[in-house]
């Protein structure tokens, strides 16, 4: 959280920077249907280890840690990752039909 500061008070603006790669990996992971494993995998391919209790909570909670403990350039190469759609050309012209 970054604080801005008003003439009477301060008041608590959310980080936009930490929330938006946060939102952008959520999404991936919900249209590519990724299992946490297949994520728990990409992390540890990145060199990320998460703890017992990050494994253990929602794909939202592992990604929130990820990018709390991540470098920025981890968190670069994470995203690419994820938006790799690596995809056989076939199925790829079939679900564009529809």
């Amino acid at each position: 959280m970054v604080l801005r500061e008003e003439p009477a008070r301060y008041e608590a603006v959310p980080d936009v920077d930490n929330e938006e790669p946060l939102k952008i990996a959520y999404a991936l992971v919900q249209k590519r249907r990724l299992s946490k494993r297949m994520l728990l995998d990409t992390m540890s391919v990145l060199g990320a280890k998460p703890t017992r209790g990050a494994m253990s909570g929602t794909t939202r909670q592992l990604l929130e840690w990820f990018f709390a403990e991540a470098t920025p350039s981890q968190s670069d190469k994470f995203l690419s990752l994820l938006g790799n759609d690596k995809q056989d050309q076939y199925l790829k012209g079939i679900v564009k039909r529809e």
